[in-house]
């Protein structure tokens, strides 16, 4: 799965590569684990 995700401003920096990640897709119950892989610098 790829998931593209945008943060609130105030979490900017505090998501690490490689940081372990829980998605729920919308209107889904079932959370998919991950981890993060890239982050778009500002």
């Amino acid at each position: 799965m790829h998931a593209e995700v945008v943060l609130p401003a105030e979490l900017y920096g505090t998501v690490k590569k490689d940081e372990a990640v829980t998605l729920y897709p919308l209107n889904s119950q079932t959370p998919y684990e991950g981890k993060v892989k890239i982050i778009d610098p500002l």
